[in-house]
């Protein structure tokens, strides 16, 4: 699995892109965490998306995005307005 975020800091809204992910066969799970490893999000990702809408107050996430046996992980960072 294949995950960026992008814009990366940002201060409203940003775009999580998901590639690599066989649908048909995989339940996806998509789960935010804060700094103190609380999760603030969790969804399961839509087969018809490549993308994912976020909005988070400021601070910083972690995110794993978990198909399976794959997994993708990255840092998301947003920035007051």
């Amino acid at each position: 699995i294949q995950s960026f975020v992008f814009p990366n800091p940002f201060s409203s809204a940003t775009d999580l892109w998901v590639r690599g992910i066989d649908f048909a066969v995989q339940k996806t799970q998509l789960k935010i965490f804060d700094l103190l490893g609380h999760e603030v999000h969790s969804q399961t990702v839509n087969a018809e998306r490549e993308s994912l809408h976020l909005k988070l107050q400021s601070g910083i996430y972690f995110y794993t995005i978990r198909s399976g046996k794959s997994e993708s992980s990255g840092k998301i960072v947003v920035v007051p307005k």
